[in-house]
């Protein structure tokens, strides 16, 4: 099963989130896992440009996982096709999310119009400077789109471990540049529950039984 991980992140957190979710779907036997960035859209390069110094002035770690997510593939639609289930990253801005993924998003019609994304299993996380900077606001906008695709929604469990302090329903969230280890249980649990849900749709519900902690 092909597992999509496809974001966009430009200081790199939304980046640490994606790869916890790999880590989790990675735990599922037989679950092929694929970390494919957006590029920054053309208006955003500037931005890019200008903060890029500020943020490698911050901790080796932040520098690193910036580095790495500039030199990672970005995606493509023929891989896409292949895809047996997708999740969807992007930061928050000013309440919603980044225009090279809502830019991403429409760059799916023709896999839209061919039908080719209905019935397979999808799902959102986000990262915001701030608390409450419309991270859920962001993942219901993503989803709506996931739903016009005919996708399969998959959440977060309510009764996982940290999901009252640190989760949402609607996927992992990050607040602030740093992923908290409770954070980066959930979007594990997030990547081995979505590869989960893929198995049990293409070969029945009895293997879809939860191996992680509630």
């Amino acid at each position: 099963m092909n597992i999509y991980i496809v974001f966009h992140s430009q200081q790199g957190t939304t980046y640490a989130l994606a790869k916890a979710i790999a880590k989790g779907a990675k735990e599922r036997a037989g679950a092929h896992v694929f970390l494919r960035k957006i590029p920054d859209y053309p208006l955003e390069k500037n931005i890019t440009a200008e903060r890029l110094a500020d943020y490698k002035k911050g901790t080796p770690e932040e520098a690193q996982r910036i580095d790495e997510y500039n030199n990672l593939q970005p995606y493509s639609l023929d891989e896409l096709r292949n895809a047996d289930a997708l999740i969807i990253g992007s930061p928050v801005y000013y309440g919603n999310m980044s225009s090279a993924t809502k830019i991403f998003i429409e760059s799916l019609t023709p896999l839209w119009e061919e039908g080719i994304l209905e019935n397979k299993p999808a799902g959102v996380f986000v990262a915001s400077e701030t608390q409450h900077g419309g991270k859920e606001q962001t993942m219901i906008s993503v989803l709506s789109s996931l739903m016009t695709f005919s996708m399969v929604i998959v959440g977060l469990p309510f009764r996982a471990i940290y999901m009252q302090k640190h989760g949402s329903i609607f996927g992992p969230t990050v607040t602030g540049s740093f992923v908290t280890p409770e954070s980066e249980s959930l979007a594990s649990l997030f990547g081995k529950r979505i590869a989960d849900v893929a198995f049990s749709l293409e070969f029945g519900k009895d293997t879809l039984k939860p191996t992680y902690p509630l």
